[in-house]
């Protein structure tokens, strides 16, 4: 009865709460909530411990607070392993439920304990918690990591395996989720680093989750196209892409082979520079004839339009030829000809930006690119003066 009156009384003042736009009173809730996780934690463990879980036909604590706790099977994952450690650090579950570590500081320690460390630890948590308690939960997992390094005398265990999932959603994206090595997770934090360009005047800013999408999307075709094991110059796109032409040769509708949809943004872009190979479909989408492949781009072309343009040819930018496309200014599939007085070089994220509505490029006979935005403003480039061979541009052989 007294329970059930304390879980009232709590509903109603979280029913009844107003934190409005004050910082201080955030700060002083998100401590409440701190504490009321180290209550609910204890529950855990003394649920787990019972053994309880079994009454509702769950397999396992994991599985009853995934599916109680209406939460993902990770997180409920990591209450569970939290909640069994704690259990066994009294000084660490008492400074939590007082509020003297929060949540974030617990996490820290726990994730730098396993079952053969947290009895170790329980016998010097007393003299260390006052050392962690006022640091960042960062500077806790740190300090717990050089105590770990110190404490344990066993040979170093193997780091679990690397794992990344990629499952398509119903709207046709990609939702991407994995934990990495420390060292492929640097190396991946490095090139997103490198590889990520700036906002182009014009357009929305792009937040930093969006740039390192974007990115990453540059990464993945530089390394496409510069695969080793194909020789003899570019090995261009990567893509099987479906492409529907209306009565006009406007694209009307394009996707992939598995059948996702791709933009037409999109697929203008990838029409640049593929492969094409020209499908005849009759009724019924009876295939009549698979006409040969077409190179949009061949390796002496591009190489011609490295050589004069040097890099990106979009006002600002300068990503070297290895990160570029050849961006046809009038379309392919409109006529334009795959001719260096057609073709310019623009880096991904430019190309894809050129073929938005109210975008658009006009190259000059002079190789002079002029760029207008949606709000009519124009910019321009000329094409660098050559003052030698670019470092991955091949020059031809004499004789």
């Amino acid at each position: 009865m007294y329970a059930g009156c304390v879980f009232e009384a709590l509903a109603t003042a979280v029913d009844e709460i107003d934190i409005g736009a004050d910082p201080d009173a955030l700060a002083a809730v998100l401590a409440l909530r701190d504490r009321l996780d180290a209550r609910i934690s204890a529950a855990v463990a003394a649920v787990d411990a019972a053994a309880l879980w079994e009454i509702d036909g769950a397999t396992s604590m994991t599985a009853w607070l995934a599916d109680r706790g209406r939460t993902t099977r990770r997180r409920a994952a990591r209450a569970t392993r939290e909640a069994r450690l704690v259990a066994r650090l009294p000084h660490t579950g008492a400074a939590w439920a007082g509020g003297t570590l929060s949540s974030g500081q617990v996490e820290a320690i726990c994730a730098n304990l396993d079952g053969d460390l947290v009895d170790l630890f329980a016998r010097h948590e007393a003299a260390v918690l006052p050392d962690l308690a006022p640091l960042p939960a960062t500077d806790v997992a740190t300090a717990m990591a050089t105590w770990r390094a110190c404490a344990d005398d066993r040979p170093p265990a193997p780091d679990p395996p690397q794992r990344l999932h990629a499952a398509r959603l119903l709207d046709g994206r990609l939702a991407v989720d994995g934990t990495l090595g420390a060292e492929t997770g640097e190396l991946l934090l490095t090139a997103l680093r490198l590889a990520r360009t700036d906002d182009v005047e014009g357009e929305p800013a792009r937040t930093g989750a969006t740039r390192r999408a974007d990115a990453l999307g540059d990464i993945c075709r530089f390394f496409l196209d510069h695969q080793r094991e194909h020789r003899g110059g570019r090995h261009r796109p990567h893509i099987n892409l479906v492409v529907e032409l209306d009565r006009h040769g406007d694209i009307g509708a394009a996707r992939t082979l598995g059948g996702t949809p791709v933009d037409r943004v999109s697929a203008g872009r990838l029409l640049c520079d593929s492969v094409l190979h020209r499908v005849v479909v009759g009724s019924g989408s009876a295939i009549l004839d698979y006409g040969r492949a077409i190179r949009a781009v061949p390796p002496p072309l591009w190489n011609v339009t490295v050589l004069r343009d040097r890099h990106c040819r979009f006002p600002g930018c300068d990503r070297p030829p290895g990160w570029c496309e050849a961006h046809h200014v009038r379309p392919w599939e409109k006529g334009g000809v795959t001719a260096p007085g057609n073709l310019v070089l623009l880096c991904s994220r430019h190309h894809h930006l050129v073929h938005r509505p109210g975008w658009r490029a006009e190259l000059l006979a002079d190789a002079t690119l002029r760029v207008t935005d949606p709000r009519g403003r124009v910019r321009t480039t000329r094409a660098p003066v050559a003052t030698g061979p670019p470092g991955d541009v091949p020059l031809p052989l004499a004789g």
